[in-house]
């Protein structure tokens, strides 16, 4: 269950490109999701982190309206998406995994240094001696 309030945005007049507004999600009162806000803003990363469970594919299911919060609202660029019909184009299928361990290959997950991608050394034409 995710109860964390995320972080709120940036000081300043800009609206977010992304504000969750006080998102709930129950299932059959198994309470997935309580309250969840927080703004994204153009040109900033945000992450999300949790421990299994905590609600996070639930999370970006409703951002990809594949689920549909219980309470509260999505804005994007200030217009709720919640009040546009669910699609299932090919461009919103491909922001939406099914489930977010599926992101990786499994033979590389064992680690969580296998999970994530690391850069190659820089080739150089230096030598040590």
């Amino acid at each position: 269950m995710m109860q964390a309030q995320l972080a709120q945005g940036q000081a300043g007049s800009v609206a977010p490109l992304l504000a969750v507004r006080d998102v709930s999600v129950v299932f059959g009162g198994i309470v997935a999701l309580n309250g969840v806000s927080f703004d994204m803003h153009k040109g900033k990363i945000l992450g999300l982190i949790g421990p299994n469970g905590a609600g996070k594919t639930t999370l970006f299911n409703c951002l990809s309206r594949l689920y549909q919060p219980s309470k509260g609202d999505i804005l994007l660029e200030g217009e709720s998406i919640l009040t546009r019909p669910a699609t299932r184009s090919p461009k919103s299928a491909s922001a939406a995994p099914s489930r977010t361990s599926h992101c990786f290959p499994i033979s590389r997950c064992s680690t969580t240094s296998g999970s994530v991608p690391t850069p190659a050394p820089a080739a150089t034409s230096s030598a040590i001696v």
